[in-house]
C-alpha cells in the first residue's frame, strides 16, 4: 500500500470492521436498526471531533513554520 493509503486504513480500518460486524449482526437480528443508527451517529460525531483536532494541529504547525 502507498503511505497515504496505509494512513487512511490505519485511521478507518477499525471503523470499517466494526461497521461490517454490525451489518452482519443486523442481518441475523442480533441488533436493531435504531442501534445501528445510534452507532453511525456516534461515529460521525467522533470523526468530526478528530477532524477538528487535526485541523487545529495543522494550523498550529503552519503558524510555527
Amino acid at each position: 500500500m502507498e503511505k497515504d493509503e496505509r494512513l487512511i486504513y490505519d485511521e478507518l480500518g477499525g471503523l470499517w470492521q466494526d461497521g461490517y460486524g454490525l451489518a452482519q449482526r443486523l442481518k441475523t437480528k442480533h441488533v436493531t436498526v435504531p442501534d445501528v443508527q445510534k452507532w453511525i451517529a456516534e461515529q460521525i460525531t467522533s470523526l468530526r471531533a478528530r477532524q477538528a483536532s487535526l485541523k487545529n494541529l495543522a494550523r498550529e504547525f503552519i503558524e510555527k513554520i
